[in-house]
């Protein structure tokens, strides 16, 4: 025989189903204890704090890309600026020196176009592309690279 009415109340109280009692996880009647409605709230809490942190981590990525960029410009600013010395400095000389600076400064010119022209994330690309194909050449040319720049800003 069952408990409900054709209604859906419950025979014994009366009861319509919206105003039925708790059930818990096993199935038995009763209120929630403290120790549930405890734990719902720190999961609602929980829930709350994650996703606002999921926020101020996309905002603080965006900040760091933006200054990564900013960086990038001023790097290649600084590159046209260096290949201008550079050739100042090689023109006097003249000869093969001379023309061994004006290689060196419209390479310099290109790499600051190629920053200009390109996001970070492409250029990340290219650089993990050529480091894996050369590898010892990578190695190279960043030795050498840091060599020249520490030569030309003293």
């Amino acid at each position: 025989m069952s408990e409900r009415s054709e209604e859906g109340r419950d025979i014994r109280t009366g009861t319509p189903p919206s105003e039925a009692p708790y059930r818990d996880e096993g199935g038995a009647f009763g209120r929630p204890s403290v120790e549930e409605e405890y734990r719902g709230g720190i999961g609602e809490k929980a829930d709350e704090f994650a996703g606002r942190a999921r926020e101020m981590a996309s905002e603080y990525a965006e900040m760091a890309q933006a200054q990564v960029e900013v960086g990038k410009d001023q790097a290649a600013s600084s590159m046209e600026t260096a290949a201008q010395k550079l050739r100042e400095r090689t023109m006097a000389q003249g000869g093969l020196g001379s023309q061994a600076g004006e290689k060196v400064a419209e390479g310099m010119e290109s790499a600051a176009g190629y920053l200009r022209e390109h996001s970070t994330g492409e250029i990340w690309d290219d650089v993990e592309r050529y480091v894996r194909a050369h590898p010892m050449q990578a190695l190279a040319g960043a030795a050498f690279a840091g060599f020249l720049l520490g030569r030309m800003l003293r």
